[in-house]
């Protein structure tokens, strides 16, 4: 139980991570022609290009129940719900999204409104 909920806890610390990283990302523009995120499965507006190779976060309380059917309890569904929230506040439906799948493209498409490219 512990190993699920410090999980839970670092996507969250890793989303609020990439939240504050705008500014600096922004400063550093000038000397990168190209930023492409690899991490969070979130197209954040401060990258250029998000490569996903994992279900979009902003899914997840869809991708535990009804794709891998977990049993959650009470405080799971509250953080999947709030990894969740978070995700759909970060994303930019703009960016341009690479997928390593058509099945990770298609769950990009309903989670972001992006079109994703395998």
């Amino acid at each position: 139980m512990i190993s699920k909920i410090f999980r839970k806890a670092k996507l969250l610390r890793a989303l609020l991570a990439a939240w504050c990283l705008e500014e600096p990302v922004e400063r550093l523009r000038l000397c990168y022609d190209l930023i492409i995120e690899t991490f969070l499965s979130v197209p954040l507006k401060w990258a250029d290009v998000c490569y996903m190779q994992s279900f979009p976060l902003a899914e997840l309380p869809t991708y535990c129940i009804n794709i891998v059917h977990l049993k959650l309890n009470l405080r799971e569904r509250a953080y999947n719900s709030l990894i969740a929230w978070i995700a759909r506040t970060l994303a930019d439906k703009t960016k341009p999204i690479i997928a390593n799948s058509s099945w990770i493209a298609e769950h990009v498409k309903r989670a972001y409104g992006s079109q994703g490219s395998t």
